[in-house]
């Protein structure tokens, strides 16, 4: 697990990991240290760091997320998109200890591992589109490979 949780906290980092801004250079066209120090301590305080996610976070991603692609295995055939997005709900809301406002996170984490994107379709929609075992043989297949 502790394998696939550094690659998880790897993978985040990477694909939303911010740049570093380019350096502010002088009329000569050399660094301008002072200035260059003082906007690089701003970014470095203003951003979010995606590799210091707290490891059991990202944890409970990858736990939480297998049971997800179990319950959608057990729904039958032709559910609902509705009930499909009950169990992401869920999914969301277990991994960051009922927080509501993570939901996003946890949606843009599985867009990331997926899609290769931060955002994208609602999940029960996607689901039926895709086909459900599809959708999670795709995703498992996602976890392992990172």
């Amino acid at each position: 697990m502790i394998t696939t949780v550094n690659r998880l906290q790897a993978f985040l980092y990477i694909n939303l990991g911010e740049q570093m801004p380019e350096p502010i250079l002088d009329e000569e066209g050399d660094i301008d240290v002072q200035a260059d120090n003082e906007m690089l301590e701003r970014w470095f305080f203003a951003r979010e760091d995606y590799a210091r996610i707290e490891e059991s976070i990202l944890e409970r991603f990858i736990i939480r997320t297998e049971q997800l692609l179990s319950d959608i295995e057990a729904m039958p055939e032709g559910s609902a998109s509705e009930d499909y997005m009950v169990h992401f709900y869920d999914a969301a809301k277990d991994t960051f200890n009922q927080d509501k406002s993570m939901i996003r996170t946890y949606f843009s984490w599985l867009y990331l591992l997926l899609l290769r994107e931060r955002s994208g379709p609602r999940w029960g929609d996607f689901v039926i589109a895709y086909g459900q075992q599809n959708f999670v043989d795709m995703l498992r297949e996602r976890i392992q490979r990172l």
